[in-house]
């Protein structure tokens, strides 16, 4: 078992050089869990920003998995489709002031690990970003007072994760830029 105290953070997998900063952790993210992509297009943009160099996309899947969930030692519970309770992109802010504030980093200029980052991250004390969270997760008790009831849905509406819909342009512009990333990563870096 990994131990971070002990164990120096992995630059490499399977012989292969990783992109190991957070930030690569978050486009990483992002890219697999965006409805825009086909899964082929998912793996593929993901491994390309994970590896510095050429791996075969089964290798890649692998590599993925531990990257992403490598630096946790909580149990799964199995639920892999559970609904996302956070997002890089809508908490950006919360995130950033909760670093700022308790550990005194600046993720907008810190180079750190994607599991040191991660580790953090979930570890993060009472704050804006955490009682967000817990919005997201509460149930509306059944014995709850009307006005408790619709205090809470209308905070589970207020950081709901699910997108507006775009206009039409927005749409335009966004599949361009996906169509202009997607014909980078053929060309190679």
């Amino acid at each position: 078992m990994f131990n971070a105290m002990l164990d120096p953070l992995p630059t490499e997998w399977g012989g292969h050089k990783i992109a190991s900063d957070f930030r690569i952790g978050i486009q990483i993210t992002n890219a697999l869990t965006d409805p825009e992509l086909t899964d082929a297009e998912r793996l593929g943009i993901a491994t390309w920003l994970l590896f510095e160099d050429a791996v075969d996309p089964e290798q890649g899947a692998e590599a993925l998995g531990w990257f992403l969930n490598g630096w946790s030692t909580d149990r799964n519970d199995g639920k892999k489709d559970a609904a996302p309770v956070m997002s890089f992109d809508v908490d950006q802010w919360r995130i950033i002031a909760a670093f700022k504030a308790q550990y005194g980093i600046d993720l907008t200029t810190e180079r750190m690990h994607y599991w040191l980052f991660m580790g953090l991250l979930v570890n993060l004390q009472d704050c804006a970003f955490t009682k967000v969270i817990d919005v997201r997760t509460r149930k509306v008790a059944p014995k709850a007072s009307p006005e408790e009831k619709k205090h809470l849905r209308e905070a589970k509406r207020r950081y709901s994760l699910k997108e507006e819909e775009m206009s039409a342009s927005e749409k335009a512009k966004k599949e361009e830029a996906r169509d202009q990333f997607l014909a980078m990563l053929k060309r190679g870096r």
